[in-house]
């Protein structure tokens, strides 16, 4: 399994400048990305304030949608409080991140769905 870290750093669209993808059309913009930081691996802002994602919520997200086939609000706010608290966005700004690599789906409800391989 490769580490979503690395499939963030890889992906030739997660850049800074690139806008996230959210469910109801709001954009937000990633301000900046850092390789080595773990508190504030990504930024991005929603208009005038720059908001922080770790690797740690990344790498839960992640996880939970390997585990689960799915990745819940309720799921971000009870293992991540003291973020889904100052900074509820990020719940959405890393399912977009995920939207953008191309392995979940937006399902509604506050659920992205993981999408499944297609055996060819």
């Amino acid at each position: 399994m490769e580490d979503i870290i690395e499939m963030i750093l890889k992906n030739p669209s997660i850049i800074v400048g690139a806008n996230i993808p959210k469910p109801q059309g709001h954009e937000c913009t990633i301000l900046y990305i850092h390789e080595n930081n773990e508190n504030h691996f990504l930024k991005y802002s929603t208009g005038n304030s720059g908001k922080p994602i770790s690797k740690a919520e990344f790498r839960g997200a992640y996880q939970r949608l390997l585990d689960n086939n799915s990745f819940t609000r309720q799921w971000y706010n009870e293992n991540f409080p003291q973020k889904a608290a100052s900074y509820p966005c990020n719940f959405t700004s890393i399912g977009g991140i995920f939207l953008m690599l191309n392995i979940v789906e937006f399902i509604g409800n506050g659920c992205y769905q993981l999408i499944q391989p297609q055996n060819n």
